[in-house]
């Protein structure tokens, strides 16, 4: 009847088979890691060096942290007194009071790779984006943004007596269109703060405060220096319009 991994767990020195089965595959794993250490733990495939890894038996983690002194995995561990000649090695030996210090080598290190060099700090933004892909295409779904349709509205001259023509489609008249300026009806958002909008890719951005709204000039000013004329719309038609990033 074969024997369960508790009774084997429990007293393995009774059966000789399992130990020696064991041991076999232990050794086998000393064994190659001890020839793969001699080589800096790369092995030639074709033109390639390959990085071998391996575990420590006991915990199954990586080696880094394994006991390398008085253990099994001592052979990782050389202490090199071949500077010293035999004279100096001798008197050592005979006087307590003397300590030689070894040139160690821990062929761990080999398995990882160290920098000498500090690594540059990316800001968040374009180059960053550059230097790190961000966006998981896989999980990333993009939503694409238009402007609410507006009701066909006109345009009555100052005295209010007929309408202008095409006066809807200049000033601060007009359907909404990339690049221009937006903000409420004062009389339809007494409830609400004074906000003013860029409209950019089908989103309204925010302007953060007056500083931003005079640090972008590239948007609220004409290129004759006056500045633009911001249009008036109502919250209903306003809060249809998805949100961009605020300009800060």
């Amino acid at each position: 009847m074969p024997y369960t991994k508790a009774e084997l767990d429990y007293d393995t020195t009774k059966i000789d088979f399992y130990r020696e089965f064991v041991d076999k595959l232990r050794n086998e794993y000393l064994d190659e890691m001890r020839a793969s250490s001699n080589k800096s733990f790369r092995k030639k495939v074709g033109d390639v060096n390959i990085l071998q890894s391996f575990e420590d038996i006991y915990e199954s983690l990586g080696i880094e942290t394994v006991n390398i002194v008085d253990s099994i995995y001592s052979f990782l561990y050389i202490e090199d007194y071949s500077m010293y000649d035999a004279a100096t090695l001798l008197e050592a030996k005979n006087n307590p009071d003397i300590t030689l210090t070894p040139e160690v080598t821990d062929k761990r290190l080999k398995q990882w790779t160290k920098h000498g060099e500090r690594l540059n700090i990316h800001k968040k933004g374009r180059l960053l984006d550059r230097v790190i892909d961000r966006v998981i295409e896989e999980l990333y779904i993009t939503k694409e943004s238009i402007l609410p349709e507006e009701p066909l509205e006109y345009v009555m001259n100052a005295q209010g007596t007929h309408r202008v023509p095409g006066a809807w489609n200049n000033g601060k008249y007009g359907h909404l269109k990339n690049w221009d300026i937006v903000t409420y009806k004062a009389i339809e958002a007494e409830d609400r703060p004074l906000v003013f909008w860029l409209i950019h890719k089908n989103k309204k951005r925010q302007f953060l405060n007056k500083t931003s709204y005079f640090k972008y000039t590239k948007y609220t000013k004409k290129k004759d220096g006056t500045w633009r004329d911001v249009k008036v719309k109502s919250p209903t038609l306003l809060d249809k319009i998805d949100d961009g990033e605020v300009l800060i």
